[in-house]
């Protein structure tokens, strides 16, 4: 279980950072903190949801991918006051660039 929990948190880190990133672009200099903290707290909570998916039930990426951006615009919605059109921006650029980069990894580690 320790190995499994030290080879995935890299991972959660990674794609913590690049979303972060992502959100400080998209964020009103105003709102930044609270959009920030947002964005992390949806990566504790779809991002172990989503690798299980994948990894364990072995769900087909593309439609797990879909759903969290689906989550990540209700919750951008809820918990910041970003319109639905900027949480649909925000969350779609968020999970491409961080799905990409980490692809990107996985071939330079592992191949």
């Amino acid at each position: 279980m320790l190995s499994v929990l030290t080879s995935y948190l890299p991972w959660l880190a990674l794609t913590i950072v690049i979303e972060v990133l992502v959100a400080w672009l998209f964020a009103p200099r105003a709102q930044r903190k609270q959009v920030l903290t947002a964005c992390v707290v949806m990566q504790v909570f779809t991002h172990p949801l989503a690798c299980a998916a994948v990894y364990y039930a072995e769900a087909p990426v593309s439609p797990v991918e879909v759903v969290v951006i689906v989550v990540e615009v209700l919750l951008y919605c809820a918990l910041t006051k970003f319109t639905l059109r900027r949480a649909i921006g925000l969350a779609w650029v968020a999970n491409v660039v961080s799905f990409v980069v980490g692809e990107v990894m996985g071939i330079i580690l592992f191949q």
